[in-house]
């Protein structure tokens, strides 16, 4: 679609369809700003709708547009935590024709975060030839496309029409390009490689992406992958695209192929989802939250610190401290001191949801937010059943001897690859992974094994459980790691060959520790 001098719209006029007509340009291209709608992205008591901010708006002309705003996107893609940019991106499908395409800059937390999920399905319902790209730099805060910001990006390109797509193509660079040219010569290379059908894929196995080199230089790795309704879409930001396929054979398939082994020789492993096991604990303004819901404060606890030898009625691990969470077992920090309500009615209230709470508590907590480069655990166990608070919320399982198992394989090699794999990776050396994606995360399946191998597990459980565990990134060179996996193999899984796997094992453990978003620049 051509153009000829300049011209004016209104753009609520052009976003509601009457302006410009919808699916009339063939190319869209796009950078998008990303302020988010919800808290973040500058909002304070000065700056409460920092997307409506700009040109020094009124407060009372912020809220105005707001208003305007969730009024034209109800029905779309566009969601409050995913920000500004999920509604340029629904504006950009209306406008765009079939057979059309559009290329996008877009926050990198589009492929796996929860709140882009519509996105990610009206592309993949959508579109065709979709192709992902993204920056797999070992320098800490440099995976951005956009000169003036440190947030993480990726390019989406995609044809709409013929959907709906059950691949895409992934693109993970070293570095940005440094010059036009560069950029133009590392897209003929990626779209001829596309063209020819022989990139890697994810299914392949664990030999690595298809180089993607410009000269004698390496600019990165090239593959493809399957997505499906609804999934994440986790295949970015990755240096070396072997790590990629050994999880996604563990997690998908159940299947353990480590690098430098034959499809003969992978491993089988009964897997499973937390889903399928017991429950995930409550969101942590259920427990603690002050704003008044149903007559009553919505959480029925205040937290607080638990002083040097007192034992806590409510016990709760809420916050981090990585010095006190290197070991498979650790202490709650916090404990829930009860709200009293003023009057019978709330009163009544607060106990319903105080027992309610309390029900929850378990001994299993997941790391919501944890950071590979500083932090050690996946999971962890408390000495005792504990409620979970905004870092650690709980998981009660049906049988308490799960929780074990559980923590045993996530603080593992295979777990921390699994965790890796799932988790939103948007800032650098960090994964989340919220209370809503925590069922389905994947395990060995407790409920496959042996009782004489559960009571193995407990004995090496109770004889480790103090020994420290480096920081995750460190996996390569940690020594209780590595027992923890030699174990796990020999078993859980009865592994053959120990010496083999356990070789293959370590390079695995090498390649996850090189990967730029999980050491997040630190040696």
């Amino acid at each position: 679609m051509g153009a000829i001098g300049e011209s004016e719209a209104d753009p609520w006029e052009v976003l509601g369809g009457s302006g410009v007509a919808d699916e009339s340009f063939d190319l869209i291209i796009m950078n998008p700003p990303f302020t988010r709608l919800t808290g973040g992205g500058g909002k304070s008591g000065e700056v409460p709708l920092p997307m409506f901010a700009a040109f020094g708006t009124e407060a009372e002309e912020q809220e105005l547009m707001s208003q305007r705003t969730k009024k034209l996107t109800q029905g779309t893609v566009a969601h409050g935590n995913a920000g500004e940019a999920s509604i340029f991106l629904q504006m950009s499908h209306n406008k765009t024709k079939i057979g059309g395409c559009i290329a996008l800059v877009l926050p990198i937390t589009m492929l796996s975060g929860v709140a882009w999920a519509a996105c990610r399905e009206l592309i993949r319902k959508n579109y065709h030839d979709i192709v992902v790209v993204t920056i797999a730099s070992s320098s800490s805060g440099s995976f951005a496309f956009s000169a003036d910001t440190g947030t993480g990006e990726c390019l989406i390109v995609a044809k709409k029409g013929n959907g709906p797509a059950s691949r895409l193509s992934s693109i993970s660079l070293t570095a940005k390009p440094s010059a036009p040219f560069e950029g133009t010569e590392v897209a003929r290379i990626i779209r001829e490689a596309i063209a020819s059908g022989t990139l890697a894929t994810l299914e392949g196995g664990p030999l690595g992406g298809t180089p993607l080199t410009l000269g004698d230089v390496r600019f990165g790795e090239m593959i493809s992958g399957p997505i499906g309704q609804n999934d994440q879409w986790p295949l970015f930001r990755i240096a070396d695209h072997a790590v990629a396929q050994v999880a996604y054979q563990l997690v998908s398939k159940g299947t353990l192929w480590l690098p430098g082994s034959t499809k003969s020789e992978a491993l089988t492993v009964p897997m499973c989802r937390f889903e399928e096991l017991g429950e995930v604990g409550p969101y942590h303004l259920d427990v603690d939250g002050a704003n008044i819901s149903g007559g009553a404060a919505r959480g029925p606890f205040k937290i607080q610190t638990v002083k040097p030898g007192h034992a806590a009625t409510f016990p709760l691990l809420n916050s981090h401290d990585a010095d006190n969470e290197r070991t498979l077992e650790i202490a709650y920090d916090s404990e829930g001191v009860a709200r009293i309500g003023k009057s019978a009615d709330e009163k009544e209230v607060l106990q319903e949801r105080r027992d309610r709470i309390w029900a929850t508590r378990s001994r299993l907590h997941l790391n919501t937010d944890f950071r590979f480069n500083s932090q050690s655990l996946a999971f962890a166990i408390t000495s005792d059943e504990s409620i979970g608070g905004r870092a650690w919320p709980t998981f009660k399982m049906t049988d308490a001897d799960y929780d074990i198992i559980a923590s045993l394989w996530y603080n593992s090699t295979l777990g921390i690859l699994s965790y890796w794999w799932s988790a939103n990776k948007s800032q650098d050396g960090r994964g989340s992974i919220t209370t809503t994606q925590m069922p389905k995360l994947t395990l060995l399946d407790p409920r496959k094994l042996k009782p004489a191998q559960i009571s193995e597990a407990k004995k090496f459980f109770n004889s480790n459980k103090a020994k420290a565990l480096l920081p995750a990134h460190r996996i390569a060179t940690d020594a209780i790691r590595a027992e923890l996996d030699e174990f796990v193999l020999r078993e859980l899984l009865e592994a053959s060959n120990m010496p083999t796997t356990m070789e293959r094992l370590a390079v695995l453990r090498r390649k996850l520790g090189e990967e730029p978003s999980f050491n997040g620049g630190k040696s």
